[in-house]
């Protein structure tokens, strides 16, 4: 486990391998000071996600540029990545989008041939 703390100087963020004690003689590695205190809001951090997309291989925020649970992923996958262009990225995801919602209300027409659609 990593213990996560921040400089009470210049309020860095620094993580450590072990429990800091007060005689520890790690210092900052922004400004060098060595008082820390613990960064509970990040040490006890549950929204973090492991989804294995195809840029981030460790563990990291819901929702980042790169993560599948985003909703622009592809868009951002292909042109970050991959290098294509930006608009025709986003002109051929419209496409496709478009195509399925034609094929969705295609098969949710009428069971009986004897019943109107209307």
């Amino acid at each position: 486990m990593t213990w996560k703390y921040r400089c009470s100087k210049c309020r860095g963020r620094n993580v450590f391998a072990t429990k800091i004690d007060p005689w520890s003689k790690d210092v900052c590695r922004h400004c060098g000071y060595n008082k820390f205190y613990l960064d509970r809001r990040r040490q006890w951090r549950t929204d973090y996600c492991d989804c294995s997309s195809e840029m981030y291989h460790y563990r990291h925020r819901i929702g980042s540029p790169y993560c599948q649970h985003n909703p622009n992923y592809e868009l951002n996958v292909r042109v970050g990545k991959y290098g294509e262009d930006k608009y025709a990225v986003l002109a051929e995801i419209a496409e496709r989008r478009l195509d399925d919602a034609i094929e969705r209300a295609l098969k949710l027409g009428p069971t009986n041939d004897d019943e109107c659609p209307f």
